[in-house]
């Protein structure tokens, strides 16, 4: 165990080339106080996802309970920023293969939109 007191167990696995990969993997809980600013004072084990979630991060929470099209189209608005503000302090106008990324990026959105729609009728 890693973090016995924090449910936190270590897996390895082994794959057919022979490497190890690890991969920590910790239960539900709730988090304690933090006295000293930066280690849990107590850990309460738990059942129920949405609270184990609320202390975590937007990322974490978005890939264990969004479905990919609600979580792509945040996703794409950076893309759109990144090259507006690229332009704006550098000058830089995207060269013709971040087009194509691009492209292939928002025709893959839209092709997983349909899927999924298509999956939900």
């Amino acid at each position: 165990m890693v973090g016995e007191e924090f449910g936190t167990v270590l897996v390895r696995v082994e794959d057919s080339k022979g490497r190890d990969f690890q991969c920590e993997v910790t239960t539900l809980r709730k988090d304690g106080g933090y006295t000293d600013g930066r280690r849990l004072d107590n850990v309460t084990f738990g059942n129920d996802i949405a609270e184990d979630l609320a202390r975590r991060d937007f990322t974490i929470n978005a890939m264990s309970m969004a479905d990919a099209t609600v979580v792509l189209p945040f996703n794409f608005t950076r893309l759109i920023w990144a090259a507006l503000l690229g332009y704006m302090f550098f000058s830089e106008i995207p060269d013709l293969w971040t087009w194509l990324g691009g492209t292939i990026i928002f025709l893959a959105s839209i092709w997983l939109t349909r899927i999924s729609s298509k999956r939900q009728k």
